[in-house]
């Protein structure tokens, strides 16, 4: 893992927090769509927003790749791990959240994401 940024300027990754919006639709059921909170700049730890992390295997017929990713982003009180992460368009959920520095000014939020790809 790469240490904190030390400037603004080296986060370069956009990246959007989303949160369940809750509710029920016109028949009543729950409503498991999610809708934007806000979008930040990131820095993807390993120093490329290259995977971290990641292993295929074959499941139900399909080659499925597991993404786990580290983004840095200035600390902010009001995200948490309920939310998901979007990152070049793929949705990504959220494992944990790190105060990386303990003063917060960094927070560190790990991230697992799936892709699928037919066979």
């Amino acid at each position: 893992m790469s240490p904190a940024p030390q400037s603004i300027g080296t986060m370069r990754q956009r990246i959007t927090f989303q949160t369940v919006s809750g509710g029920t639709d016109a028949q009543g059921f729950p409503n498991t769509g999610y809708a934007d909170y806000v979008t930040v700049w990131a820095n993807v730890d390993g120093g490329t927003p290259a995977r971290i992390y990641a292993k295929e295997f074959d499941g139900a017929g399909a080659v499925q790749s597991e993404n786990d990713l580290i983004f840095t982003v200035r600390y902010r009180e009001d995200l948490d791990a309920s939310m998901r992460v979007i990152y070049r368009g793929q949705p990504f959920a959220i494992i944990g959240m790190v105060d990386k520095d303990g003063l917060r000014t960094w927070l560190s939020v790990m991230v697992k994401g799936w892709q699928s790809g037919g066979v």
